[in-house]
């Protein structure tokens, strides 16, 4: 028997000593291949170093010994143009933007080139991001020290936006390389900057400090205890919490499953890692109760992402209307908890689909290819369209309308999840939309939307509530707006403008259900009996009711989503008078609505499809004239589009953009329930949708 043990140990060794020869041939192989691409790197480098002092050596020395600096200037411009011919290796091309850069630095005729010839850099190479991102730093620093005459205030006041900018997104770089104090740096420079610069951004750049110092708290705590998983055997479910509740991220949550203590929870991370992803009516349900159950303790308040994910999941469930009676109500319950907690925190029905579409990426959530191709080009065309200094204005400060193209570009850029976090252009327009002083009724309520979906609004809290209180005073008597707060062009008997007047009620209702601010019964009333008192004999509504012959598609859309939006503040008895003004409206829009054209209007094509996608969201009905109303403008739209990505001008693509991306009808339930009108015998009882 010793023997046999003798033996068996022997083998073992030998067994054992293989396999650390195998893993030392293994790691020599690795370290000689990371040696061999480390010297080829090299060879490259020494390579373009030569390439360049071949054919620009003597150029560059001549520059480099003279005392002015435009000649410096002139030699980053041939640099860059060398670098954009396409006619050198790309390790030369690489050192030739940044030679362009180097030089540009030198004089302040070559900032421009130098800031291209880093666009460059990054395009080649994404992985230099925060490199190139401090090279820009230097140059926006100095750029905007070298101000030489009033002539140039306003292109220094444009740098002052990019040094802005440019400190948000270094502090972003840092922090993704988990850099904090290097983030933190970046981020109070940008603040004491602002100080200097008395600019209105210091908002931001403070809000991202404060995310950096919690970010920085989180990333403590996780260090702590995967050091404490040995040795506390609750290290591992604290960090499957934290993995999934505050980072969101089921699949390193689910890491951390074997080592937990609590097995049914580490049951449901695994589902909640794996399973989820192929939804069935039973899963689907369960999945929703999981991720509420998460966030129903606790005073604190509650992880949106959790309740995004429970909601997506509970929309799941429910859009297949199967189960027994008792667990749709359940599921229904379970919605109304996640709305009302979502509300608390500001994420409106409108902004929580967008979270949710983007959450999962397949389902009834999914954006077709063919629509989300149309989106981009859109988008990629709205940002042609911009002009650095005036964004997409076309009127003058003067003009009533001044603000409102911008207000509309941002505002469809929002909703097709364009990040002005990280988007410098989209930053500035937003800023400058949420910054300027609006006289109109379209650019206020253009103003709201983009507020509703504009990532840490709450900055701007103060200028939604004085955009709902200036609205709230422009509404005239009669119940209508004009193009003005003074409401002077509204004239019950000569002007009506119903499209103003939607265009003002939609801004309150978002400053109201979203924004949380109070809302004033006696304004819907007036509103509503108003649209009650103007609705012609066909059913339908015109854009000037005083004195129009014929109904439009538009108005009679607008009108509906309207008195929807309404109702909920309504007295009982113009709750009834309102119930068959709807049932009278929906017949209209039964017998004449068209997803090709507004209706009896011809023109406004597509700010007529958004009025008839606020009806048919805020009412629930998913056909109108028994045509799917979103699948058939939608079809109308890709087939309208042109080459380059619009649809005419910037007006109706920031309509079909916001259109495409906000979709038709997917069941969701919500806390508004029970306070709305029935559109009809067949149509589900739906919330507002916004």
């Amino acid at each position: 028997m010793a023997h046999v043990r003798r033996s068996a140990f022997v083998i073992n060794c030998s067994y054992l000593h293989m396999q650390l020869a195998d893993r030392l041939r293994l790691a020599l192989l690795a370290l000689l291949v990371i040696a061999g691409l480390m010297t080829a790197a090299r060879a490259q480098a020494d390579q373009a170093a030569v390439g360049f002092t071949v054919l620009f050596g003597d150029e560059a020395r001549a520059v480099d010994n003279t005392e002015a600096t435009d000649d410096d200037a002139r030699f980053a411009e041939k640099l860059f143009g060398e670098a954009e011919s396409a006619q050198h290796p790309p390790e030369l091309t690489i050192r030739l933007y940044e030679k362009a850069y180097h030089y540009g630095l030198r004089d302040v005729t070559g900032f421009a080139v130098a800031d291209r010839a880093l666009g460059r850099l990054v395009e080649k190479d994404a992985t230099r991001s925060l490199e190139v991102g401090e090279m820009r730093l230097v140059l926006l620093e100095k750029w905007h020290e070298s101000e030489r005459s009033k002539e140039e205030s306003q292109r220094n006041a444009a740098v002052a936006e990019d040094l802005i900018d440019q400190y948000l997104l270094l502090g972003r770089l840092a922090l993704d390389a988990r850099e904090i104090d290097r983030a933190l740096k970046y981020l109070q420079k940008g603040v004491d900057f602002a100080t200097r610069s008395r600019s209105p951004r210091k908002g931001e750049l403070t809000d991202a400090i404060m995310d950096l110092y919690q970010t920085r708290k989180l990333l403590k705590e996780i260090e702590q205890l995967q050091g404490l998983l040995a040795t506390d055997a609750t290290a591992a479910d604290k960090l499957a919490m934290i993995y999934l509740t505050q980072l969101d991220d089921p699949a390193q949550a689910a890491t951390y499953v074997e080592r937990m203590q609590d097995q049914a929870l580490a049951a449901s991370i695994r589902l909640a890692a794996t399973e989820f992803e192929v939804a069935t009516p039973a899963n689907a349900k369960d999945a929703g109760a999981f991720y509420l159950g998460l966030v129903t303790d606790g005073k604190a308040p509650k992880p949106v992402p959790m309740l995004i994910r429970a909601k997506v999941w509970l929309t799941e469930y429910l859009s297949r209307e199967e189960g027994e009676v008792q667990e749709i109500k359940l599921a229904h319950d379970m919605m109304g908890q996640v709305d009302q907690a979502l509300l608390a925190q500001g994420v409106g029905q409108k902004l929580g689909r967008k979270m949710a579409g983007k959450v999962r990426g397949d389902g009834q959530f999914a954006r077709p290819a063919d629509v989300q191709a149309a989106i981009d080009l859109g988008v990629r065309w709205l940002y042609t369209q911009r002009d650095p200094q005036r964004h997409w204005e076309q009127d003058p400060e003067t003009h009533r309308n001044w603000g409102g193209w911008t207000s509309l570009a941002v505002y469809a850029l929002l909703m097709a999840d364009e990040d002005p976090q990280t988007n410098s252009a989209l930053n500035r327009a937003a800023n400058f939309v949420m910054n300027a002083d609006l006289k109109g009724t379209y650019p206020l309520c253009f103003r709201i939307h983009v507020w509703e979906v504009l990532p840490q609004r709450e900055r701007f809290r103060k200028v939604l509530t004085s955009d709902v209180s200036k609205l709230r005073g422009g509404m005239t008597r009669y119940g209508f707006w004009g193009y003005t707060m003074a409401g002077n062009d509204v004239d019950p008997d000569k002007k009506l403008d119903l499209s103003t007047t939607l265009a003002g009620g939609l801004g309150v209702w978002i400053g109201e259900s979203v924004g949380g601010i109070k809302p004033k019964p006696a304004d819907w009333e007036r509103i509503a009996l108003a649209l009650i008192k103007y609705q012609r004999e066909d059913f339908g509504w015109a854009y000037n009711p005083a004195l129009a012959d014929v109904s439009h598609g538009s108005m009679t859309a607008g009108a509906l989503a309207l008195l929807y939006a309404s109702y909920p503040h309504l007295t009982d008895q113009t709750k009834a008078k309102v119930d068959q003004t709807i049932a009278q409206g929906v017949k209209w829009m039964d017998a004449n609505f068209s997803p090709t054209t507004n209706v009896n209007r011809g023109s406004f094509t597509n700010y007529y499809f958004a009025a008839v996608q606020h009806a048919g969201l805020f009412s629930g009905q998913r056909e109108f004239r028994d045509m799917d109303w979103y699948e058939s403008i939608k079809k109308h739209l890709l087939e309208t589009q042109f080459p380059d990505g619009s649809w005419g001008n910037v007006q109706e693509t920031a309509f079909a953009i916001a259109f495409l991306c906000r979709g038709g009808i997917i069941y969701e339930p919500s806390i508004g329930d029970q306070v709305q009108p029935a559109a009809g015998d067949d149509a589900p009882a739906q919330s507002p949708a916004e």
